[in-house]
């Protein structure tokens, strides 16, 4: 939910970033929205550790088939599970919170939102 306080917040951030020390002219303010996907770290971001799967496009592990050091593969068996394949249901509360992501941006005055969705995502190349 936006309130005044959270939107005063942001604006005072988007005031600061177009004109830094109350400068005439400052530059553009752009707030990028994510979704941390499979590369959701088991102790950040508000789920229960081992618990709470993050959520992803499909029910893959950061690092599983990674050819690297056993150092880096303890690693990533701490900090990462395997995500849980999102459903439609699951896909239109992350849309709705990109919504209410850009409305918080528009309302506290910054001049534009880059949403970025691709943590973690495996590239064909």
């Amino acid at each position: 939910t936006l309130t005044e306080s959270s939107i005063n917040k942001f604006a005072a951030l988007a005031a600061s970033i177009k004109r830094p020390n109350g400068e005439e002219t400052g530059t553009l303010a752009v707030m990028q929205i994510s979704h941390g996907g499979r590369q959701s770290p088991n102790f950040i971001g508000g789920r229960t550790p081992f618990i709470q799967h993050p959520l992803s496009a499909s029910a893959t592990k950061v690092g599983r088939k990674s050819g690297r050091g056993m150092l880096a593969r303890a690693l990533n068996a701490v900090l990462f599970q395997e995500a849980r394949a999102m459903t439609e249901n699951d896909i239109d509360e992350v849309v709705a919170g990109f919504v209410r992501g850009a409305c918080l941006a528009h309302q506290s005055g910054f001049d534009g939102v880059q949403l970025h969705a691709a943590h973690g995502c495996k590239h064909p190349f």
